[in-house]
């Protein structure tokens, strides 16, 4: 079985590299290190992969952001096939042993694995043709995804008990299909308190969508087999609140049918009555969804007595047209609410967008027989359909001077149901949006909070959108501290580098012109000292200046200290700007390169061998473990930036690799040339505090200031004159070999008679 390795690199810019080792290696250096960054990054380095054959695993590196990661990696990794041959199957992902045992990521990789698991469900569901994923089915299916979970309570209601609620809307739209409908109810009771109010989900249940009588156009209209996204997105995201356990109190409905065209099938023009008593007068049959949700928001609103209520829909394709499948639209009674969806959206990167909620388009719905129309025609479409539903919610308006009891956010994700244009962890295909948001959402409300305070519509969200808390639990503060030097330790020793401490000029000009502050600091500490002296021996006593001499030995010395180390760190910058190369592989070439810095190399091309031996036991890491670490970490750097360098000053030759060494199977020889990193954070700093800089400040006689900053400024002039020079006549190559380039392009030149070819076969690592 091949397996392969995923590693996040911070650098300048963002590139992907396959190194093609064993395992083979996917290094994706990125430009900043955020959650985005590292969901995007870990998600197109398993599209990379999945291009690979016979590649079965993948170990990810989640050092940085771990839940993230688990995100990316796992919702790029999903697919759906109902293929007989040439099934790809998944890749199987962890993150790499060493971290989730030293940095403790595997409580944080674990809530991503959950997060992604419930929308790649949900888009499984959306995904799974209409014959397949039936009302029968999905309850079923429902069942089989809850099973083991704690404090689950899932019932499964039938038509009968429809017709004994009296839910005349969800029956009406039922009826025109052979397929039995079913009305999917889930609790979960996490809460410490059994009977604090719960958070309600209502999904909206249309597994396949013809649009009735009011039959849909022939074109796209297998699309319809996702209309059950509401209902496929809550279910998942009650199952990842179950797994999370997260201390709320969740109920959850789904009204399930199909919306067909039958001799049974209600028409347009008929007049229904609701299970709020309200008739409604069915326009147009394509228009169901609303239908089957009114009877399920009165129901959970008035027989399970939430705090808050919010249902999920592929309700209308006047969204589709108002926001495409970049946002999905948000009615809301309540500020609040809609301030913790809009940022519990931002923190998984699933955008949303505030619509009007406004009575004004009652007028639309309210002017037939019955008390509304199903349908208020193409202006404003998905308002009128959201004003629709609002109508069967309890308690959110005000009534004979009562407060709102419950806050109500109505979710239209028709636009957003689908993935057209996949970029990271978005694949083509059902999209599964808006789970992770809910998760999120549910987290971080949690039951406590209270009904949110009603508000005036908005058309565009606040930018004064408060900040949550994350629910995700951290580990125990008292074992965070316990570890934190051996995780400090292990981590230095393994990725210590100053380049990338000091990626951008942006902070090394800063961090340069502090070195000066601090080192005029010390040098003004020396003056005054050697001033203060100089009073002592003419101006007193004998035992004046003995008892301040005594005193003098006593104190700190700091500015000496405080000057080794300035000088020290000056030089770990210069020694890593200057000692940084990238090495390039060239598979190709078999002359030998006119340089320096080339070399062969042995390349080892069995990618199909796995790892020898057993993983290690895990096990706690204690004092012994860091002082091997500390030691480990004190001989690498010792020999590292003394040992090396002196033996190459005095003339010793290091050992190199016998070339005359057999080479094993499967391995060969290719040449390789190391060419100089120029890292642009550590060459600012260099330009700007070079040890030359640090020397001056330390040896040269400050009696006249003027002088010391002059020559500082000289110093730093020339060298940046020297930089400068160098970074354009790198860029200047750059144009020359590029235009140089063209001349392979038949579209510049005549077509040779023999073309000239170029190596493309290069490979890069650092």
């Amino acid at each position: 079985m091949a397996s392969s390795v995923i590693k996040l690199n911070p650098s300048s810019t963002n590139n992907l590299k396959v190194l093609y080792n064993s395992p083979l290696e996917i290094i994706n250096s990125i430009a900043s290190t955020t959650p985005t960054s590292v969901k995007s990054a870990t998600a197109n380095s398993i599209k990379e992969l999945k291009k690979q054959e016979d590649i079965q695993s993948a170990q990810v590196d989640a050092t940085n952001y771990p839940h993230h990661a688990a995100i990316g990696a796992h919702l790029a990794n999903f697919s759906y096939s109902l293929k007989s041959a040439n099934v790809k199957h998944p890749i199987n992902i962890s993150p790499l042993q060493q971290q989730q045992s030293s940095y403790n990521t595997s409580l944080n990789w674990h809530t991503g694995e959950i997060y992604a698991y419930a929308q790649n469900l949900a888009r499984e569901l959306m995904e799974m043709p209409p014959n397949y994923c039936t009302p029968t089915y999905f309850t079923e299916r429902a069942k089989k995804e809850f099973s083991g979970l704690d404090n689950i309570d899932l019932q499964i209601f039938d038509k009968e008990w429809a017709e004994s609620m009296k839910m005349n809307s969800f029956l009406s739209v039922a009826q025109g299909s052979d397929e039995p409908c079913k009305f999917l109810q889930i609790k979960y009771n996490g809460a410490p308190d059994s009977n604090e109010k719960p958070l309600a989900l209502v999904g909206k249940g249309i597994t396949m969508d013809t649009g009735g009588i009011s039959l849909k156009a022939g074109a796209s209209m297998d699309l319809m087999r996702g209309d059950c996204g509401g209902a496929c997105t809550l279910l998942a995201t009650t199952q990842a609140i179950a797994k999370l356990k997260l201390p709320i109190n969740v109920i959850f409905v789904a009204p399930l049918t199909e919306n067909m065209p039958s001799g049974k099938a209600t028409k347009p023009g008929d007049i229904i009555t609701s299970m709020s008593g309200k008739t409604i007068n069915v326009l147009n049959t394509d228009a169901e969804g609303r239908l089957v949700l009114a009877d399920a928001l009165y129901y959970i609103s008035t027989k399970h007595d939430p705090h808050t209520i919010i249902d999920c829909a592929t309700l209308t394709g006047a969204m589709v047209i108002a926001l495409g499948e970049a946002y999905s639209g948000v009615f809301s009674t309540s500020d609040d609410l809609w301030n913790s969806l809009n940022q519990a959206g931002l923190d998984e990167d699933d955008k949303m967008w505030r619509m009007p909620f406004d009575d004004f388009y009652l007028k639309q719905i309210n002017h037939t027989a019955a008390d509304l129309a199903n349908t208020g025609g193409r202006p404003g479409g998905a308002c009128t359909a959201a004003i629709f539903l609002k109508q069967f919610v309890e308690g959110i308006e005000d009534s004979q001077g009562k407060e709102s009891v419950r806050s109500y956010a109505h979710i239209d994700i028709a636009g957003s149901m689908e993935c057209t244009k996949p970029d990271g962890p978005n694949v083509k295909g059902m999209s599964g949006r808006p789970t992770r948001t809910i998760i999120e959402f549910a987290g971080g409300v949690g039951a406590s909070s209270p009904a949110s305070t009603a508000s005036t519509p908005m058309s565009s969200p606040t930018n004064s959108t408060p900040k949550r808390k994350r629910f995700i639990r951290k580990q125990p503060l008292k074992d965070r501290i316990l570890q934190w030097p051996s995780n400090t330790l292990l981590k230095l020793y393994m990725d210590w580098d100053v380049a990338h401490m000091i990626d951008s000029p942006k902070v090394a000009r800063p961090l340069g012109l502090l070195l000066h502050l601090l080192s005029f600091l010390v040098k003004y500490a020396s003056i005054t000292k050697q001033q203060k002296q100089s009073v002592l021996k003419k101006g007193t006593s004998a035992a004046y200046r003995a008892s301040a001499l005594r005193k003098s030995k006593m104190t700190v010395p700091w500015a000496p200290v405080l000057a080794v180390i300035l000088l020290s760190a000056t030089a770990i910058n210069t020694y890593t700007l200057f000692t940084k190369y990238r090495a390039y592989r060239m598979f190709m070439r078999r002359d030998p390169l006119s340089s320096p810095n080339a070399r062969k190399v042995q390349l080892d091309l069995n990618l199909d061998q796995s790892r020898e031996g057993t993983p290690e036991i895990e096990r706690r890491k204690t004092v012994g473990d860091s002082l091997v670490m500390v030691v480990g970490f004190v001989w690498k750097y010792f020999i590292l930036l003394i040992w090396r360098p002196l033996l190459i000053l005095i003339g010793i030759p290091l050992k190199k690799q016998d070339k005359n060494e057999a080479l094993r199977d499967g391995q060969t020889e290719i040449y390789q040339i190391d060419m100089w990193d120029v890292n642009d954070g550590s060459l600012a700093l260099f330009e700007i505090y070079s040890p030359a800089h640090a020397l001056c400040w330390i040896f040269l006689n400050a009696s006249n200031w003027i002088y010391l900053i002059l020559i500082m400024v000289a110093l730093w002039s020339q060298i940046h004159v020297m930089v400068d020079k160098y970074t354009q006549l790198l860029k200047d190559k750059l144009i020359v070999q590029g235009e140089v380039m063209h001349e392979y392009n038949e579209s510049f030149v005549h077509p040779r008679v023999f073309k000239a070819t170029r190596d493309a076969s290069v490979q890069t690592e650092e």
